[in-house]
């Protein structure tokens, strides 16, 4: 994922808002942990961050989806990878929930559904 737009709330503080895009499906997300750039590449192995995760089930659909409603939240349709690490793949944008929170029947490979506040990617 490489980052598209950058949207700075305070330069000096480095707060901003992300645009991130894998080319398919585009996310915004909030950063205060350093400087970044039009077009810089963030790795897989920075799973972004989760904020007021509520409404974990499992999905009619399992097709992994990301929509956008409201100013920064999220609904999303993804496959749970690592249930004690909260690790979650949906097109191709990692994740991580607090694991405290996923409901003790999900196992690994299961579709999940969700929807978060909003993004972080420290």
């Amino acid at each position: 994922m490489k980052i598209k737009r950058i949207e700075y709330l305070n330069k000096a503080r480095n707060e901003c808002f992300l645009t991130l895009t894998n080319n398919e499906t585009e996310i915004v997300c909030f950063s205060d942990m350093e400087e970044h750039f039009l077009g810089e590449e963030i790795g897989i192995d920075t799973p972004l961050q989760l904020l007021s995760v509520r409404n974990i089930l499992i999905p009619d659909s399992f097709q992994e989806e990301i929509e956008k409603f409201g100013d920064h939240s999220y609904k999303i349709i993804g496959h749970l990878i690592n249930k004690e690490e909260g690790l979650v793949i949906s097109k191709s944008f990692f994740f991580h929930i607090d694991p405290h929170i996923i409901p003790g029947d999900f196992k690994a490979s299961d579709a999940i559904y969700f929807e978060a506040e909003r993004i972080d990617l420290f």
